[in-house]
């Protein structure tokens, strides 16, 4: 079948639609890089969320920044510590397709400390604006710029899961005032410690 899964990789923030998360802020991560995951699929008749490629991206992310934990919190505020793709992946099939999307956010810790944040940007309740309508996005925050990484890592997970890069969007490297990010429910502490 022909690829139908353009991914997208924002760097940064695009003036006045992003922002950091509260999380982001209370922990000082101020850099930003979102993959923004398209929920069209040929096949389905409903937004569609590839579970698969989502959990490659969130391992592989735990991956760069040495996490030796990945702490997921479910829809229901319940934390899971994810070892594996597989796990993380078994998690989410847990549902009905219908009801999968993204965690609302996964702590990276490496010894006890959080490193970088994964945070659903739940676009595809809301619509949107370009370049996020009708998306899953999926942010990464941190206190260094891991964006040069980070599109490695894109374009090696795009390629093994079948996906397009289609495009990367530099945006600015400081928040927008009052951005119209849809937010998640409020951070629940993972660890009061954090990198240096």
């Amino acid at each position: 079948m022909a690829n139908y899964r353009p991914m997208k990789l924002v760097v940064g923030y695009i003036p006045g639609v992003d922002r950091a998360s509260d999380s982001a802020r209370e922990l000082s991560f101020k850099y930003r890089t979102a993959f923004v995951l398209e929920t069209f699929h040929p096949d389905k008749v409903d937004m569609y969320f590839e579970v698969k490629l989502y959990c490659a991206l969130v391992q592989a992310v735990g991956g760069i920044v040495g996490a030796d934990i990945l702490r997921a919190e479910l829809s229901s505020g319940k934390r899971v510590d994810l070892a594996t793709a597989i796990e993380c992946m078994a998690q989410l099939e847990q549902l009905p397709e219908h009801e999968r999307e993204p965690f609302p956010r996964v702590a990276c810790l490496r010894e006890g400390r959080i490193v970088a944040i994964i945070e659903s940007e739940p676009w595809a309740r809301v619509g949107g604006p370009d370049p996020y309508h009708d998306s899953y996005t999926v942010a990464v925050f941190s206190a260094s710029d891991l964006s040069n990484e980070l599109l490695t890592l894109t374009g090696k997970v795009s390629a093994e899961h079948g996906v397009d890069l289609a495009e990367i969007i530099r945006g600015n490297d400081q928040e927008s005032e009052g951005g119209t990010v849809p937010t998640v429910r409020r951070w629940f502490d993972f660890s009061r410690k954090r990198s240096g």
